[in-house]
């Protein structure tokens, strides 16, 4: 089926034709100034990257510490850092590779900020085993594992059903102590 000539015709014609504002190609550089400052903003960010990677220590990135300043896996740790002073009692770390959150659930009945407290440990525990860690001052014995943990990263983290339980146990000390309130006031201030 071929469309009839005539109406080839008519749909040619100027008036009948859709007319559509589209993009115009006679475009010119407008924005030299922001192009300036943005070529400025991209050398910039390599020379930080760069001085970064020569000053600094990138493996501090994704290493673990524990709660006193320790990375796991490491060689030549102090057992605390204090200002002003120097490491003391320098430990190999090397088979503590993993970090393990001693009161992920008793702090959630005492002081919350105790739920950062973490040690170093050889492998991640199970629900009931003792803990095999590295102890510091915030954790000055192992004890045994409140929950069973997988390995994620460097990290010991609760399993997916003691995940819930653990929530559950932190949302309800928010709630019986009214550290909820004091954490929103907070934050309110904060803005």
């Amino acid at each position: 089926m071929g469309a009839r000539q005539a109406d080839i015709d008519e749909a040619n014609k100027d008036e009948n034709k859709i007319k559509v504002k589209g993009i115009k190609w006679e475009r010119s550089c407008t924005d030299v100034l922001c192009c300036l400052l943005f070529s400025v903003f991209l050398v910039v960010m390599v020379g930080l990257s760069a001085f970064a990677l020569k000053n600094g220590n990138p493996t501090n990135i994704l290493t673990a510490f524990d709660s006193v300043g320790n990375r796991c896996g490491q060689q030549n740790q102090g057992v605390e850092l204090r200002e002003g002073m120097t490491a003391v009692n320098k430990t190999n770390y090397t088979p503590y590779k993993y970090k393990y959150f001693t009161n992920l659930i008793p702090s959630t009945t005492t002081d919350s900020t105790k739920i950062f407290y973490a040690v170093c440990v050889i492998s991640c525990p199970k629900m009931g085993e003792t803990v095999q860690c590295m102890p510091n001052s915030n954790s000055p014995s192992c004890g045994q594992a409140a929950f069973d943990t997988t390995v994620v990263g460097q990290f010991c983290l609760p399993e997916k059903d003691d995940i819930k339980a653990i929530f559950k146990k932190v949302y309800e000390s928010l709630n019986e102590t009214n550290n909820f309130g004091k954490y929103m006031a907070d934050i309110q201030n904060c803005w």
